[in-house]
């Protein structure tokens, strides 16, 4: 009987062991590389997910803890307790940006899982939303004479995230091309155009005008939040 006792103490403690939670430390940072900047007052969930079967894609989540990005987009998720790693699995789901609510996979999103019973430093990023523009041309080739014109591309932000060997966006969005016609001035003086659907980020305008025969080069930018529309306004 003693021994049987013995071993049921035992079993208990390996049970006990086996579920143990060890408080773990981690400083999450929240950015933006196509706006270049941090993503404040979003919302990211700490999650636990058990594994599953042979290959472990049967098993379940849930968030057991929360916090909200500050003005560096930076949140802490300070001494949290974390089950033994063979049963359990963490990492980070953004569950809120810009006021838009986001899902993520439970087969997690961040890089690599978090470890327990340390304190870590973790990056995570959100760079494409949809977002759209239209522009306003004023004054357009109002004066101007023959062989006078204005060209207008805008460009999608191009951006490196970390860890990854090339860049990405920078492609051609919006094209334009007002000029004095042969047979004369063929445009209204002023023109908005229709809306034009693309990517939040840091848009790149380049102008060249050639007024009065004298050409001229120009750039800008246009930055561009999710689901924000945004009219740009180019005078002649």
């Amino acid at each position: 009987m003693k021994g049987i006792r013995n071993l049921i103490v035992l079993t208990l403690l390996a049970s006990v062991l086996l579920t143990c939670k060890k408080k773990t430390t981690i400083k999450v940072t929240l950015f933006n590389y196509a706006l270049g900047e941090p993503i404040t007052n979003a919302t990211i969930a700490l999650v636990e997910r058990k594994q599953g079967g042979l290959f472990q894609n049967d098993g379940s989540c849930h968030e057991i803890a929360h916090a909200t990005t500050d003005a560096n987009g930076v949140c802490h998720f300070d001494n949290e307790k974390l089950r033994n790693r063979g049963v359990y699995a963490y990492f980070f789901g953004i569950t809120n940006a810009y006021g838009i609510p986001l899902d993520y996979p439970c087969s997690g999103t961040t890089k690599g899982f978090i470890e327990k019973g340390k304190t870590q430093d973790m990056e995570l990023n959100l760079n494409e939303f949809k977002a759209s523009f239209r522009v306003q041309y004023n004054n357009l080739l109002t004066p101007s004479q023959p062989g006078d014109s204005l060209v207008v591309t805008i460009t999608s932000p191009k951006y490196q995230t970390p860890g990854t060997a090339f860049s990405q966006g920078g492609g051609g969005v919006f094209y334009s091309f007002p000029s004095y016609a042969d047979n004369g001035y063929p445009y209204n003086n002023s023109i908005l155009t229709s809306i034009v659907n693309t990517i939040s980020g840091k848009n790149v305008i380049h102008i060249r005008k050639t007024k009065l025969g004298v050409v001229t080069f120009s750039h800008d930018t246009l930055k561009l939040y999710p689901n924000e529309t945004k009219t740009v306004t180019i005078n002649w």
